[in-house]
């Protein structure tokens, strides 16, 4: 009963309800309606959007990429127009600050036009001024500070397109930066190859010292002192150049001392290690390891030939010419053929000869030589200027520039040999009474500075560039296919490699014994204040790697000897020597050894000799050597000076106000 008079009630209830809710229902039936749609809706419109934001995000990325592969392209263009020591050339586009070039499609000429890549769906157009030059120092904490270089600046551009809408560009990058020209003669020694220095005899060096390859130290002698910079790069191959305190032909590593100067000039001491040895804190900022590989001047540039610089642009190029039993000395034009007129002035002034006397025992033959005295050679130009066609005091190439070749069956000067080819012969270039190059007529313009360059050996013999009058010296080099060093004590006569002594005729028996060919070849102090560049022989005949005999004597042996210096001082003398009784003799240098390969016309191993040899091939001097300080100053290095470049990125940014 209770529950049937409930549930009639709570029926009646629900029944009175809907019939008064039915338009309520309806409204809020339609209202759900309506906020679905609109959710729907802005569901929509917001995914749309977001498939938009997607979209034009990915648009703008594949844009950055497209210009930025652009951009690299372009730089690497330019890069290797730098890289064949060359510079753009054209006439860049002019523009107003803050543009980038080729931004409404414009450009300018040769290598400074518009430059479009394609990438997929991408066109990007690319760009390239030129800002401008000037000479630095370069700062502190820079790669080579406090070097002198020559900057050029430029600015590269990069705009991407979409399917070619140039109305839309998707992105705009703009490059700032830099190629940095390094003399190398600002360099104490550079070495595109292993770099060994091992003197038998205390040695400082006092200027910076760069190889791209392995440096292997060590001190035979007292001490090895590197007061300067050290940096070493990589090979060719991309190969990282490790720093060793030992020989590299075997792992020799004497307790003498070798020392690099910290930063403030305390010398800091390297301990002998088989491995490669790291870096000592306190040296963090003067050696450097995994240093960027440094571009040279190819072989090219040295070799003979009107497209090589440093022969078409010589103020004078002579030639000893061999045809057979036939020798002539010529004056070669920059294509190479015979300039008669020349040639008879030449002849006439009695400045170049041509001798087969002199022996070289490192080589084991004798060698066909081109005699040139120096000074005269200046006197005749100074007295000839109008034929010649150029001043003692030219400074075209920053001073005078000559080339001496020996045109034979086995000289790259012949057009059956190509450049670069390792053929050995016995010619060389001999430079003699070269002690002052300044001419000697009071009236004779001022020398402002001297380069020699030779595709052969070239032999210096005497003092060189060593005046008596401070203000006659000029910047001079000698650029060549190996180096040589005679004493001012040096004859021909006396050194034929026959094992006898040419005054008394007699055998030699032993080290001591004044019939040895040795006490013939004693040395006498000698001065050359120049720069060289030279081929260098390898250890184990090739760079990297360690162990391989045979040893090439190292960077202290980059003039090759062939006396007896006597800078050993348990090596016995005669009485009679050129010099003071048992005195050490002194080879002074002041300059700088840059070595960027192996020689092609020698192949004679380093030889030094022993107390048992009746040759002795050598023996060691004082070496007196040094960094010519005055190279760091641009106005004061040797003419035509080989440069390394350095290309550095200085800014990068991206336009957004497209």
């Amino acid at each position: 009963m209770y529950r049937s008079s409930i549930a009639p009630k709570l029926v009646l209830f629900i029944a009175s309800n809907r019939r008064h809710s039915r338009g309520y229902a309806l409204v809020v039936a339609i209202g759900t309606i309506v906020v679905l749609s609109t959710l729907l809706a802005s569901y929509s419109v917001v995914t749309k959007f977001e498939s938009l934001t997607a979209s034009s995000s990915q648009d703008s990325s594949a844009g950055f990429y497209a210009a930025e592969a652009g951009l690299n392209l372009r730089a690497e263009e330019v890069r290797a127009i730098f890289d064949n020591f060359e510079t753009p050339t054209g006439t860049p586009e002019v523009l107003a600050a803050g543009e980038l070039p080729c931004r409404t499609g414009v450009g300018g000429t040769g290598d400074y036009t518009c430059t479009t890549y394609n990438f997929q769906d991408f066109s990007t157009q690319t760009g390239l001024t030129f800002v401008g030059t000037s000479n630095i120092t370069i700062g502190a904490g820079e790669p080579f500070q406090f070097l002198s270089a020559q900057e050029l600046r430029y600015l590269a551009s990069a705009i991407a397109y979409e399917n070619g809408d140039i109305t839309r560009p998707q992105a705009i990058l703009g490059m700032n930066f830099l190629n940095r020209r390094v003399p190398m003669f600002q360099f104490m020694a550079f070495y595109d190859k292993d770099l060994e220095i091992t003197p038998g005899s205390s040695m400082t060096l006092n200027g910076p010292i760069h190889a791209n390859a392995n440096v292997f130290l060590n001190a035979q002698g007292d001490t090895l002192s590197i007061t300067d910079r050290l940096t070493i790069g990589r090979y060719s191959d991309g190969t990282l150049g490790e720093l060793y305190r030992r020989r590299k032909h075997n792992t020799n590593c004497t307790a003498n001392s070798v020392n690099v100067n910290d930063s403030g000039g305390t010398p800091v001491g390297l301990n002998c290690s088989t491995a490669p040895i790291a870096v000592p804190a306190a040296l963090n900022d003067r050696v450097e390891l995994g240093f960027p590989r440094l571009d040279i001047p190819p072989a090219e540039d040295f070799a003979v030939g009107a497209s090589n610089p440093y022969w078409s642009l010589a103020d004078l190029r002579i030639a000893l010419r061999i045809n057979g039993a036939s020798r002539t000395i010529e004056v070669r034009n920059p294509d190479e053929s015979l300039n008669g007129t020349l040639t008879t002035i030449l002849s006439g002034c009695s400045v170049t000869s041509n001798s087969n006397t002199f022996y070289n025992t490192r080589e084991g033959q004798a060698i066909e030589m081109l005699d040139v005295q120096m000074q005269p050679l200046l006197d005749c130009i100074d007295a000839n200027s109008g034929a010649f066609g150029f001043q003692l005091d030219d400074s075209t190439q920053d001073g005078l520039v000559f080339y001496f070749t020996v045109d034979g069956p086995l000289s790259d000067a012949s057009a059956a040999i190509p450049v670069g080819t390792v053929t050995t012969n016995n010619y060389g270039v001999r430079l003699i009474n070269g002690s002052t190059l300044q001419g000697t007529s009071a009236l004779a313009d001022t020398v402002q500075g001297l380069t020699v360059v030779t595709d052969q050996a070239v032999y210096i013999q005497g003092n060189y560039n060593n005046p008596a009058a401070a203000s006659d010296w000029v910047p001079a080099s000698v650029i060549s296919d190996s180096m040589n060093i005679l004493s001012n004590a040096w004859s021909d006569d006396m050194n034929d490699g026959d094992g006898h002594n040419d005054t008394s005729g007699l055998a030699c028996t032993g080290s001591d014994n004044a019939s040895c060919p040795w006490q013939e070849r004693l040395a006498t102090n000698t001065t050359i204040n120049a720069a060289f560049l030279s081929g260098t022989s390898s250890t184990g005949g090739s760079e990297g790697g360690t162990g391989a005999a045979p040893y090439n004597g190292g960077m202290h042996n980059f003039p090759r000897l062939h006396e007896v210096w006597t800078g050993n001082t348990s090596f016995p003398l005669p009485p009679a020597t050129p010099g003071p009784a048992g005195v050490n003799q002194t080879l002074s240098i002041l300059g700088s050894f840059v070595s960027l390969q192996q020689p092609d016309h020698v192949d004679g191993a380093w030889l030094q000799g022993s107390s048992s040899d009746p040759m002795w091939y050598y023996q060691q001097p004082v070496r007196n050597w040094s960094f010519e300080t005055r190279f760091r100053d641009p106005n004061t290095l040797p003419p035509m000076t080989p440069q390394f470049n350095f290309l550095r990125q200085e800014l990068f940014v991206r336009d957004f106000t497209q």
